[in-house]
């Protein structure tokens, strides 16, 4: 589901909360990747968080944000591969998302027709309302292609951003290891 969150909406405060505690230990989709015992950290990612990175900000100021951005074409043909379908009539259907940041793009957004451009038009509302609500100011923008040229240089704002550090080759094994 691609949900837009005003920043004053407290609907999933304690669902958030309890995913950022490590608590949803029961949950096989959330935890399919997770091997370890005791974790004194954690890393969520969400594909579907663009709606609501500014309420993050708002409700959870202490969690870094890393925001990564992928070329809109290599995304949606990834898409496709995997026989996703578009999204963006649900994003739409949002009056408070089309209120707050789609009104001036409206009649462009509703005359997209083919599978493509309804891609392409949820990709941009996606980022648009990412950097809107949260920008490079109040997260970490890494650029997905920039990881595939220089893996070693493109994560040092990441690593900083999470407080860490990582010598060459840990940062070579961790992004061969699919996500």
């Amino acid at each position: 589901e691609y949900t837009y969150l005003r920043p004053d909406d407290e609907r999933y405060l304690d669902v958030v909360r309890s995913v950022l505690s490590g608590h949803p230990r029961h949950n096989r989709w959330i935890n399919h990747q997770n091997f370890t015992h005791v974790a004194h950290r954690r890393i969520v990612k969400e594909i579907r968080a663009h709606g609501w990175l500014g309420w993050m900000r708002r409700h959870f100021p202490e969690t870094p944000l890393i925001f990564l951005i992928r070329h809109p074409v290599m995304v949606i043909a990834s898409q496709q591969r995997m026989g996703w379908k578009d999204h963006l009539g649900q994003l739409l259907e949002q009056p408070h998302l089309v209120e707050d940041h789609l009104q001036p793009y409206l009649d462009v957004l509703q005359s997209l027709e083919t599978p493509w451009q309804r891609m392409v038009g949820h990709w941009c509302v996606d980022n648009l309302v990412a950097f809107r609500t949260v920008g490079a100011e109040l997260a970490t923008l890494v650029m997905y292609e920039e990881f595939v040229i220089d893996h070693e240089r493109a994560s040092q704002p990441l690593l900083q951003a999470l407080g860490r550090s990582m010598d060459a080759a840990t940062v070579a094994e961790a992004v061969a290891r699919p996500s």
